[in-house]
């Protein structure tokens, strides 16, 4: 687990908490990280990629975690 930075004047907890989510928001897009399979891209994650082929039904890149940290809510 990677630890917080160490405190910094200026930096309260609401900044803390900032650096916090945006790391655990970088480990979601890695865990959901775009695979090549044939001529499309999947969610290798959502796919259950295993290295050759999804064993699961394919879900296309970006997957709906991914739409739903990055597309602003409408």
């Amino acid at each position: 687990m990677p630890s917080v930075p160490p405190r910094r004047p200026g930096w309260g907890p609401a900044a803390m908490r900032a650096v916090r989510q945006d790391r655990a928001l970088d480990r979601i897009r890695a865990l959901h990280a775009p695979v090549k399979h044939g001529r499309r891209t999947i969610c290798g994650h959502c796919s259950a990629y295993d290295g050759e082929r999804p064993t699961t039904p394919a879900v296309r890149y970006p997957c709906p975690t991914i739409r739903a940290i990055d597309e602003p809510d409408d």
